[in-house]
């Protein structure tokens, strides 16, 4: 399994991008740049679908499923409204970098506030700390300390960045994903299988965060 796809996804920032770009806080071209340089890129029909989307909070949210979680929708993608409120525009993003309009339902019940996903986040990490800690104990010297590797992950994970004045209560929220899942990558790439199982949980909480801080940023573009 590639963990790196279960704890990270570049729709996170690209999701960012179009509520920044929907609300006018950036331009199109800057939009565009950012979404090629994350592998995807934006067709005219596309955008003129999403500008249209009715304007109701929160305009832009990510969707991103998991083992055993699936998204319902057939794929990962951005959720915007539609003029049915039990209706959205999804847009499914393919792993060529196109996108898929679809009108369908989308399950609410992993869409939290940043606050219960940084809480829930905070306290999945802690309660695995102690099981990770363990395994790295029995590892030889040399793998014993699976943050020498974190720093060069999150450089990873960062790039290419979010648009200017998004939210830094999201930007927050953002990091705490970044140093888990980069933390959780290290680990598995010792190559011990015996604590899959709290990667998996630990991966739910890391996007439910991610899908958190998405549809925080993108309401705090509209103010």
């Amino acid at each position: 399994m590639d963990m790196r796809t279960q704890v990270w996804s570049p729709l996170q920032n690209i999701a960012v991008w179009v509520g920044a770009w929907l609300y006018g806080h950036v331009p199109s071209d800057d939009l565009l740049d950012a979404a090629e340089e994350l592998g995807y890129g934006f067709d005219l029909a596309t955008l003129q679908a999403m500008r249209e989307a009715p304007n109701r909070p929160p305009r832009v949210r990510l969707l991103i499923g998991g083992p055993g979680q699936p998204t319902g929708v057939g794929g990962d993608g951005l959720v915007l409204p539609h003029d049915e409120p039990h209706l959205h525009n999804v847009f499914i993003a393919h792993t060529d970098g196109s996108w898929q309009h679809r009108v369908a339902q989308v399950p609410s019940e992993d869409f939290l506030s940043p606050g219960d996903a940084d809480r829930l986040l905070r306290e999945a990490t802690n309660r695995a700390a102690a099981q990770i800690e363990a395994l790295i104990g029995h590892e030889p010297p040399r793998a014993r300390n699976p943050r020498l590797m974190v720093g060069s992950l999150r450089d990873f994970y960062e790039t290419p960045g979010l648009p200017p004045g998004t939210s830094p209560r999201a930007e927050k929220l953002f990091a705490r994903a970044d140093a888990v899942a980069a933390t959780i990558e290290a680990v598995t790439g010792l190559g011990d299988h015996s604590l899959d199982h709290l990667i998996l949980g630990l991966s739910r909480d890391i996007r439910r965060a991610r899908m958190a801080g998405v549809a925080y940023a993108v309401v705090e573009f509209s103010r």
